[in-house]
């Protein structure tokens, strides 16, 4: 472990301190805004609410992270096709570090309300000041290893995810068959 200036803690050796701005890629601004989206397609739409509605069209891939721009902090992470709303920051990193910004957003998320939301009545998120956010950055050999293995569980949560759908949308269309005795369970 070693003293770091900006952390202002010891850090493991090779490590090193970084501004979120260093390694954030910000996809566009949406120009879908929650009022058009009609909740209709098999595609997430993450919102600044606690819905994440669905949609036809995808604007982003592959893992992305989506903090609500006003209300009250939150941070949505996905890996797959999706889509968001005008009131939605959707922020990915380069490489293997998008594998730990995930990471680096929930640590700071019970803080985010009252560091990086600000304004007189609706409150919003300053960009600007979460760019500059200092964090520990593992050294490059850390984040492969790192990435390796938090690529196959974010695609596995995707895959489940995706499987979970099917499944309710099963569930939906047997449900009414089975109350009204169209269908019946085989017991053995």
């Amino acid at each position: 472990m070693v003293w770091n200036k900006e952390l202002q803690q010891e850090i493991p050796d090779g490590w090193a301190s970084s501004k979120l701005k260093n390694i954030i890629v910000e996809n566009p601004k949406s120009k879908i805004k929650v009022s058009d989206v009609k909740n209709d397609g098999e595609i997430p739409f993450f919102t600044s609410g606690t819905d994440i509605l669905s949609t036809s069209e995808s604007i982003v891939s592959g893992l992305n992270c989506y903090l609500n721009t006003g209300g009250n902090a939150d941070v949505k992470y996905y890996y797959g096709e999706a889509s968001y709303s005008t009131d939605t920051w959707c922020i990915t990193a380069e490489n293997e570090t998008k594998y730990i910004l995930p990471f680096v957003l929930n640590k700071i998320k019970p803080s985010m309300d009252k560091v990086f939301f600000q304004g007189t009545g609706l409150r919003h998120l300053q960009k600007n000041l979460l760019r500059e956010y200092q964090f520990c950055l593992p050294d490059s050999n850390v984040v492969k290893e790192f990435s390796k293995l938090a690529s196959d569980i974010f695609k596995k949560q995707h895959y489940l995810l995706e499987e979970n759908k099917k499944l309710e949308s099963l569930k939906q269309f047997l449900l009414p068959l089975l109350m009204n005795g169209q269908v019946t369970i085989n017991e053995k």
